[in-house]
Order: C-alpha cells, then sequence, then structure tokens
C-alpha cells in the first residue's frame, strides 16, 4: 500500500506444521519502506512468530538503509534483533541450526550487516 511516498505492507500466516511437537504457528508482519532522499531508502520491518499451546515464541525487528549511486550499484546497513521465548532458538540471520550464528533457547541476539550491490 502507498501512504504518500511510504511503501507498508502487513501480512500474516497461520501454519498446521504436522509432525510437530507445536503444530499450529501464527507468523504476522509489518513493513514499511521510504525514499528519504531519490538516493537514499530507509526500510524497517517486525515479524511476530508464535505456536498454539507453547511458550514458544519469537518477535524480530529490523532495519535497512540502502544508498544508490546509480542504478546498477549502492551500499547498504542493515541491522536486526531477535527475542526468543521458550525453548525458540531463531537466528537473526536466518542461519541454520546449531553452530555459532544460533543462540541459545529462550535469548535473545542481534546482527548487523553492511554490503555493496552491483548489477552486472
Amino acid at each position: 500500500m502507498l501512504l504518500g511516498d511510504a511503501k507498508i505492507g502487513v501480512g500474516g500466516t497461520l501454519r498446521n506444521n504436522e509432525g510437530s511437537p507445536t503444530p499450529h504457528s501464527q507468523l504476522y508482519y509489518i513493513g514499511a519502506a521510504y525514499d528519504v532522499t531519490p538516493a537514499f531508502n530507509l526500510a524497517g520491518q517486525a515479524y511476530y512468530l508464535g505456536f498454539r499451546n507453547s511458550s514458544n515464541k519469537a518477535w524480530l525487528a529490523a532495519v535497512l538503509g540502502t544508498y544508490s549511486f546509480s542504478k546498477r550499484t549502492s551500499v547498504y546497513a542493515t541491522g536486526g534483533f531477535i527475542d526468543n521465548r521458550g525453548q525458540s532458538a531463531l537466528s537473526v540471520s536466518s542461519g541454520g541450526s546449531g553452530g555459532t550464528s544460533t543462540p541459545t533457547p529462550g535469548s535473545n541476539q542481534i546482527g548487523a550487516m553492511l554490503g555493496v550491490k552491483h548489477i552486472f
């Protein structure tokens, strides 16, 4: 949805995860993006994931800034925070289970990333 110069989106998904100890989950999200200048865009998103009859849930918030040097080259910076509850151990970077990128169950995680994007 366009609201002036801003783009706003909301949504949700209800899932039946057959074979899981917590088979019913809900994912809700909201996001917005705004062109601060013709070259600089600022965006933010928030997500909630919960499981019915379980204390497992997670909140994720992320902010992204993109600066375009041209139509083909841009730089970006993003930061995110995830708040896991119960036995949830989701990563802010959606890393796989195990390893150093996955937080311990019920803990929080902060992540940041810088990058350059060039389209060939």
